[in-house]
């Protein structure tokens, strides 16, 4: 009877302590992406980055189940970000929110989350400055100015004293080349030119051709991975910019083809980024295996995928700090100041939500018949310059 008896306590036991978490509010996570038009590779990615983080690590936290409230911001629309954004807090009720896909739109939900109270996870716009405009906001994603400020240094380091700027036509294109400048002028280097590029169908010939013409050693190119990046390096490979020994330094250039698809007009190039896919380390040997199990051995990965793994990992951390509650104030003083670990190498935030990170400096170069990408030096825990915008 003594044992009947056990068995039938630990029993209850059980159950009700599967009646509590069942009872346990779901950690809702609002996504605010881009799902639709052009640029929909960013919603697409954004998803595939939460398909893999739920392989590896499964879909409750502290037993709370993980609901995602998706919202579409269509595209550089920062009127509809903050319409979403305040869907989100309002009637959503969400407890975290994944956003900030384009920088005019992170700069409009930024007035919401403050309001709200609501962690918001930058996950795509590079714009210096977006954190500090709500202590609700952290960047997971690269400020512009790290890598590019970095990398006009180097290349006024490498003799290449003559610059010129082109970039995307809105406030993240005046960002990068203004980085740039502050850069190369810094190495001893000035810039010469520059042009802005239209984010809806541009002919990218004229702008190539005044690069062309006013032959910089240096070109620096700084718009949207995909179709944009792509299309201006294709242009500066079919007008001779390349033959005529004009090198150029840019961002990502594909956020989904892998490098050896991309062909011979790449070749040469140098880009900066925030993390490399051939990184040994545990963290990212998981990434990828994650993503590889999800999506097939072959799956090229992209960064706001990796973005998104980590908004989910580090928020993972600080909710299990909080024993699985929010509180929004506790849950930022977690977050800024203090170091994590990511797939692209230890990430910190400092105390204005900016996210502090090593820049990879790569060289697009030809092996065997196909395209890799060479590591030419890590820049370790880069911060952003202060810079004047």
């Amino acid at each position: 009877m003594r044992k009947l008896f056990g068995i039938a306590v630990a029993t209850a036991l059980v159950a009700a302590a599967g009646f509590a978490q069942a009872d346990e509010p779901p950690l809702k996570i609002g996504v605010i992406m881009t799902y639709s038009g052009p640029f929909a590779t960013y919603g697409h990615q954004a998803d595939i980055g939460i398909q893999a983080w739920e392989k590896a690590h499964g879909d409750t936290i502290t037993g709370r189940k993980i609901e995602f409230v998706r919202k579409d911001d269509t595209g550089l629309a920062p009127d509809v970000s903050k319409r979403v954004t305040q869907e989100l807090a309002v009637r959503d009720k969400v407890d975290v929110i994944f956003g900030g896909c384009w920088s005019p739109n992170a700069f409009a939900s930024a007035p919401i989350a403050t309001q709200a109270k609501i962690p918001f996870f930058i996950i795509v716009a590079a714009t210096d400055g977006i954190p500090a405009k709500s202590p609700y906001m952290v960047r997971v994603s690269q400020p512009v100015s790290a890598a590019v400020y970095t990398m006009g240094k180097w290349a006024a380091e490498q003799g290449w004293k003559t610059g010129y700027s082109a970039v995307v036509d809105y406030v993240l294109g005046t960002a990068g080349a203004n980085a740039f400048k502050a850069g190369l002028d810094a190495g001893g280097g000035q810039v010469i030119g520059s042009v802005r590029i239209p984010v809806s169908n541009p002919d990218f010939t004229p702008y190539v051709q005044r690069v062309k013409q006013a032959h910089p050693q240096v070109v620096q190119l700084f718009m949207p991975a995909g179709a944009l990046a792509e299309g201006f390096v294709k242009a500066y490979h079919d007008i001779g910019l390349a033959k005529d020994g004009i090198n150029m330094v840019t961002g990502p250039l594909s956020e989904t083809q892998p490098t050896n698809t991309l062909g011979d007009y790449v070749e040469g190039i140098y880009t900066g980024t925030n993390w490399i896919d051939n990184n040994t380390s545990p963290e990212n040997q998981a990434f990828l295996k994650a993503l590889h199990e999800t999506q097939g051995p072959t799956f090229n990965p992209g960064f706001v995928a990796m973005d998104i793994w980590d908004a989910l990992n580090i928020t993972k951390q600080v909710v299990e700090e909080q024993q699985g509650k929010i509180d929004p104030d506790k849950m930022m003083s977690l977050l800024r100041g203090h170091q994590f670990t990511s797939p692209r190498g230890p990430i910190a935030f400092d105390q204005n939500g900016e996210i502090v990170q090593n820049v990879y400096l790569q060289q697009a170069v030809k092996v065997n018949g196909q395209m890799e990408m060479k590591l030419v030096q890590t820049l370790p825990m880069v911060k952003a310059p202060a810079l004047t915008q």
